[in-house]
């Protein structure tokens, strides 16, 4: 049984570097359905940063659950990015609203929730209870106003449709001219976006350095989760376990390399720094073993595609295979530790299927670069052997992750 340390502190270090990563992917303004800093990495940020808190309130669980929701928005938003940035006003303006309304009641809701556990803890240790309801105020705003600025400059669309079917409607008004009023809407919208965003991010570290500190509120925060810890001695390992499971599986998804139209979405270099993200919520001493697979798979993303396939492709093979082995290998150690099941045979026929995608990954960048001298073999064989493998193995492991979480929810009685 594992047992807390006396300098131990819930606001730690670590606390502080998540949440406030986790804000700084969400503080930046949406153009259309372009957003340079996606909202589900935020998520996952703010979801490890909370993954303690969530059990000392119930509002803060609803808060941390409410995240998932908001990533889904934020995956929506990627994935249609590339299907409607290129078409018709009309279309863009229909996603725009629909996801601006939609993020901004999320955001709203998860403040009020957020802010009205933290606002309990202030109010219980008298301190910092001003603070903590103007960062809830200021949130609300922030999200209602992001949500706003992501519309707003799309509503030109509306006069630009009736300008199309009607030119005479509108005799004083040109597209040309509604053109240069859209920009001037986004740099406006922009400049608003930013400037507000970059003080609500200000006042989220503000708040995070003023809470860690040795006051009434963090002592509170200690008192409680210490009394918690001591009823459910396990929970805490328990539930950094069952939160590193999706994580895992996250970054496994990009070590498939997806593309669209030729572009890489998902290169498998991020993939590690997901892995080693989700080693550093374990132990930090782990997460130093993926900088060289993820350096390696950066390397051959973007200089080595142009070079020798052959290079290519024992180089993305290597680097990938050590990163999944690493991943995998704390995952079964840290499950054998904390539940004393030996999960390890559990592993070996997801491990077969990614032998068999990263052969099948190697020989469509092989044989195309012999195709480009001398046609012997057509690579779509090798592209769907490839496609088939993958999907084989994030399945069978989906179906292992989820028989982890299951049984840590049960033995978490969630």
């Amino acid at each position: 049984m594992k047992t807390l340390s006396k300098n131990f502190s819930i606001l730690n270090s670590q606390f502080s570097i998540l949440f406030v990563l986790g804000c700084v992917f969400l503080f930046n303004p949406i153009i259309a359905t372009v957003d340079i800093l996606p909202d589900f990495i935020g998520c996952v940020f703010l979801a490890a940063a909370l993954s303690r808190l969530k059990y000392i309130d119930a509002r803060i669980e609803r808060a941390a659950s409410l995240l998932k929701y908001i990533a889904a928005l934020s995956l929506v938003r990627t994935v249609l990015m590339f299907f409607v940035f290129n078409t018709d006003s009309d279309s863009i303006l229909s996603s725009a609203f629909l996801l601006g309304i939609a993020e901004a009641f999320a955001l709203v809701y998860f403040a009020l929730e957020l802010f009205g556990g933290l606002g309990y803890i202030a109010q219980r240790s008298e301190c910092l209870i001003k603070e903590t309801d103007d960062l809830k105020a200021l949130t609300i705003v922030f999200a209602i106003a992001r949500g706003v600025f992501t519309v707003l400059p799309e509503l030109t669309a509306i006069p630009a449709l009736t300008l199309r079917r009607e030119p005479d409607s509108i005799p004083w008004l040109t597209l040309r001219e509604l053109a240069q009023y859209k920009n001037y809407t986004y740099a406006i919208c922009i400049l608003c976006g930013l400037v507000l965003g970059g003080y609500w991010l200000y006042s989220v570290c503000s708040f995070v350095k003023k809470a860690r500190g040795g006051n009434p509120f963090c002592e509170t925060f200690n008192a409680k989760y210490s009394e918690f810890n001591r009823r459910n001695p396990s929970h805490s390992s328990l539930s950094r376990l069952l939160f590193i499971c999706p994580v895992f599986l996250i970054g496994c998804v990009f070590l498939m390399e997806i593309r669209f139209d030729g572009t890489l979405l998902m290169p498998a270099w991020a993939g590690t720094v997901i892995f080693a993200f989700a080693a550093f919520i374990v132990s930090r001493k782990n997460a130093g073993f993926f900088l060289a697979p993820a350096f390696l798979l950066f390397i051959n993303s973007y200089f080595l595609s142009g070079g020798s396939a052959f290079i290519s492709a024992a180089v993305f093979a290597v680097a990938a295979a050590f990163a999944l082995a690493k991943a995998e290998e704390i995952i079964i150690a840290k499950t054998l530790e904390e539940t004393g099941e030996n999960i390890k045979s559990e592993f070996i026929l997801p491990n077969i299927f990614f032998a068999l995608y990263l052969v099948f990954a190697g020989a469509v960048r092989i044989v195309g670069e012999i195709n480009g001298t001398y046609f012997i073999l057509d690579t779509a064989y090798f592209h769907a052997a490839r496609i088939i493998c993958g999907v084989l193995w994030l399945a069978l492991t989906l179906r292992l992750c989820s028989s982890i979480t299951d049984e840590l929810k049960r033995r978490l009685r969630f």
